[in-house]
């Protein structure tokens, strides 16, 4: 299946989202559309996802993600970040949803009072497809899911700097037990 992506649109997105936290924003949009083949993959393949993690995020803070595999229709996630007074930063709701052979992944984000931060439209939900993939690394859009081992992720995530360049963020995460708290 073929597909045209605004990437930059998504970096743009993504780091105007962050701009409270971590100062990311961009004032004009530069597009680049990319063509490619979406490489294959069903829910199943990312089932090692599923659980909590919680390791550092933005700025060193804690932060951390849940995934729940909700069988061959989606994956239900959300993620929190600590700010640096210990108080939640933001959150977001994803979802992880088929897409022709391939998957999907969509986010929105929200302040600690659920105040949502995309448009209120029906349709304001970012939406990065699945561009990349290997055993143990999962491309989609601007965020970047690579698994260390059995018990140890990474998730980095591309965004665009006030003075135009690109940079990532580093979440750094290990697995948490059930009934274990995610600060440790």
């Amino acid at each position: 299946m073929r597909f045209k992506a605004t990437i930059s649109l998504a970096c743009l997105a993504l780091g105007m989202a962050l701009a409270p936290v971590a100062a990311f924003a961009q004032d004009e949009p530069v597009e680049a559309a990319v063509q490619q083949e979406r490489p294959a993959a069903t829910l199943a393949d990312m089932v090692w996802l599923e659980g909590s993690w919680a390791g550092k995020g933005i700025g060193g803070h804690p932060a951390g993600e849940t995934f729940t595999y909700a069988g061959d229709k989606q994956m239900v996630g959300h993620f929190w970040q600590l700010d640096e007074t210990g108080g939640i930063g933001f959150y977001e709701l994803i979802t992880v949803v088929p897409d022709g052979e391939s998957l999907t992944m969509r986010l929105k984000h929200f302040t600690a009072d659920l105040t949502g931060w995309e448009a209120k439209e029906s349709e304001a939900a970012l939406e990065f497809p699945l561009l990349e993939r290997s055993e143990a690394m999962w491309k989609f859009g601007p965020v970047t899911f690579t698994q260390l081992g059995p018990d140890r992720l990474n998730v980095s995530v591309k965004v665009r700097r006030d003075d135009g360049s690109l940079s990532s963020l580093e979440f750094d995460y290990d697995r948490v037990s059930s009934g274990e708290s995610p600060l440790g």
